[in-house]
């Protein structure tokens, strides 16, 4: 057999048993939750003003709802010859009802939009500490989908063949005090020596030459057959 389905079933399973998806998740969840329940009134619009083009115009505020920390001010505007309602948050005591102010706006996207020079959330380093976390979530679960998305394009052609041992070096990367191994591993194809590299929580597990699938239009893309979740080792 040199062509496997793989169900969406298999494809769960394979995220979930990677240690580092699971811890990623964790991260990403956790970090966020914390970083919205400590800051819910935080501009997470900032990011899309550092990284486009703005434009500014004069209105009037429409209404304003004061809370204990942060107030929310309420306008319409005129972009691009339509009208866009808006809001933005301050912190303190800064505007009444038709008090005129420059509002900033995305130019690709009016939508989005602020009142402009107001400081519009606590972003201070506690919360640039907090943010830390759910990235290196978000990174660490890219990472397990694009070597879930590799593996199934080997799987719709592959060959298979043994993989020698080469090496195995700990990562600066710990899950409860136990690091993650980088273990390099080499094989053969049409007297071309490739060499790929794979991680594990359980270096034990590989014993030194171990059942390799490779692609057969792309062969030095490949997947050690441990490192597949056992519904997908049974069909091959």
């Amino acid at each position: 057999m040199s062509y496997i389905k793989v169900s969406l079933l298999d494809r769960i399973n394979f995220l979930f048993i990677d240690q580092t998806f699971i811890t990623g998740l964790i991260f990403f969840v956790v970090g966020s939750t914390i970083l919205y329940t400590t800051n819910p009134d935080i501009d997470l619009n900032s990011f899309h003003f550092w990284m486009n083009k703005t434009n500014k115009t004069e209105t009037k505020i429409k209404k304003v709802k004061y809370t204990d920390n942060t107030d929310i001010y309420y306008y319409d505007f005129e972009a691009n010859g339509e009208t866009y309602l808006g809001n933005s948050t301050a912190s303190g005591y800064l505007y009444d009802a038709d008090d005129k102010v420059t509002i900033e706006y995305a130019i690709d996207n009016p939508n989005i939009s602020r009142i402009d020079v107001v400081n519009h959330s606590s972003f201070d380093f506690t919360i640039v500490i907090i943010l830390i976390f759910p990235i290196i979530g978000l990174v660490s679960i890219g990472n397990t989908f694009k070597q879930m998305f590799s593996v199934v394009s080997i799987l719709k052609n592959f060959s298979q063949t043994d993989a020698v041992f080469v090496d195995m070096e700990a990562t600066s990367i710990k899950i409860n005090d136990n690091p993650i191994y980088k273990i390099k591993y080499s094989y053969t194809v049409d007297h071309t020596r490739y060499q790929n590299t794979t991680k594990s929580l359980n270096p034990d597990k590989f014993d030194g030459n171990e059942v390799l699938l490779y692609s057969k239009s792309k062969p030095e893309k490949s997947v050690l057959l441990k490192k597949l979740p056992e519904s997908l080792q049974r069909k091959v």
